[in-house]
């Protein structure tokens, strides 16, 4: 295990190539001697088909033309790693409350903290390592760790977001991932060997990463890290004009670049029923990470900010409405501490998502007899991609009442009018509803 000379301020696409080669040697050295745990799993759609707005703005039109194939995947064997993080925190109650028997080493332990598993390890530079995920839900989930320890509960770093990006564009212009040289490795272990869907996922996906930020962001981890993930079309789905649609909520962007009007600064919130916020990306082209590290620092504070005004807003409300007074998720008023959010990032965009909370309760039927199942709802989610533990939470989530939506905005936080019409006055947001 080698790690590189260089910093965050000056890698080159030939280091990060490196970087996609490795990814591909420690994959099938991974999932050949069983470090990497694929667990088996069924994905589907469930399509939103809410109408798209009209010309004329009267929000009719043609239905499903802007909507967003949600994917459901079904993976049971999250049921039983439920189960296990449910001990685990029993016991860690049971030792706050001076019972002896547990195994203090095991409970909240740093598992990105060196030394580092030879199987899962892929590359590093002088301040990061990427690690693949010890559960890959789909091929190659890998992360990006900080060497020096930094809480998940702060946004990530300059170092961290600049090297973020530059990996997804250098993932975007040179697919160095899906090299003939893995193809024919691959094959040549079975445990290795992709699914028919996998492969045509991996010969026309796009890299997104994700960060999850806060208590109620659906983060597992105390340590900050990026993930990963190769997300493609799935049946008839095509892109749009500019490239858009393989991570399915980007399906709206295409309302971003309308309303963009050469305002780089812009801040944009989707016509969801909850706040996300997106701010278009054209990063300077240059190979130096400062001046990338600044431009990407300066799209995530314009988020941020516009989460702290909806916020504000939402209270300002609440205050002077005669309804009495607002749920979490209609003010995003959560518990003391840094507010939770979720971060997403392809080529094209940067999204923030606020949290009011990290589970939906769903009611499932199981076995004749009805029951309360929680959903943790992660970044992943809000890009497109849900989880069900159980063939019967994902028959309940395919007939839920405002199926997807409903969950996301539950987790999420309400939208605030007045926040839009002000900010849009002011340049720094637009949106179209």
């Amino acid at each position: 295990m080698s790690s590189s000379s260089l910093s965050a301020s000056d890698i080159q696409p030939q280091a990060l190539s490196s970087l996609f080669n490795s990814l591909n040697e420690a994959w099938i050295r991974a999932t050949s001697s069983g470090s990497v745990v694929r667990p088996s799993s069924t994905l589907v759609l469930l399509p939103d088909g809410r109408p798209a707005p009209s010309e004329a703005g009267d929000g009719a039109g043609e239905v499903g033309r802007l909507g967003v194939n949600w994917r459901v995947r079904c993976v049971p064997s999250l049921g039983e790693k439920a189960r296990a993080k449910a001990q685990a925190q029993a016991q860690a109650q049971a030792q706050a409350e001076g019972a002896s028997s547990v195994d203090s080493t095991t409970v909240g332990k740093d598992v990105f903290a060196p030394p580092y598993d030879a199987n899962l390890f892929v590359w590093s530079d002088e301040s990061h390592v990427v690690l693949l995920n010890k559960y890959a839900l789909v091929p190659r989930h890998f992360l990006l760790v900080p060497k020096e320890f930094a809480s998940q509960n702060l946004p990530p770093t300059p170092g961290m977001l600049a090297l973020t990006y530059q990996i997804l564009r250098q993932d975007a212009q040179s697919h160095t991932i899906l090299s003939s040289d893995f193809a024919s490795t691959s094959t040549s272990t079975s445990t290795s060997t992709l699914t028919p869907a996998e492969s045509e996922r991996e010969k026309d996906g796009e890299l997104f990463a994700f960060y999850n930020c806060g208590n109620l962001s659906g983060a597992s981890q105390r340590r900050s890290h990026v993930q990963f993930l190769r997300s493609g079309l799935e049946g008839q789905e095509e892109l749009g004009e500019r490239g858009e649609g393989r991570v399915p909520i980007e399906n709206l962007l295409s309302l971003c670049v309308e309303e963009h009007q050469g305002k780089d600064d812009t801040v944009f919130a989707l016509p969801l029923p909850y706040q996300h916020f997106v701010a278009l990306l054209s990063p300077p082209s240059s190979s130096q990470s400062g001046a990338l590290q600044s431009y990407l620092m300066r799209k995530l504070f314009g988020l941020l900010e516009a989460m702290q005004q909806a916020r504000f807003a939402a209270l300002d409300q609440q205050t002077s409405s005669s309804q009495g007074t607002l749920s979490p998720s209609q003010s995003g008023a959560t518990q003391n501490g840094p507010p939770s959010y979720n971060l997403l990032m392809s080529t094209r965009a940067m999204h923030l998502i606020p949290r009011s909370k990290e589970v939906f309760e769903l009611k499932v039927e199981e076995d004749g007899k009805e029951h309360q199942a929680e959903l943790s709802i992660n970044s992943m989610a809000y890009a497109g991609h849900l989880l069900a533990k159980s063939r019967a939470e994902l028959l309940a989530l395919q007939s839920l009442p405002g199926g997807a939506l409903q969950v996301l905005s539950r987790t999420g936080i309400a939208g605030v009018k007045d926040v839009t019409t002000a900010l849009a006055e002011e340049g720094t947001l637009a949106t179209k509803e």
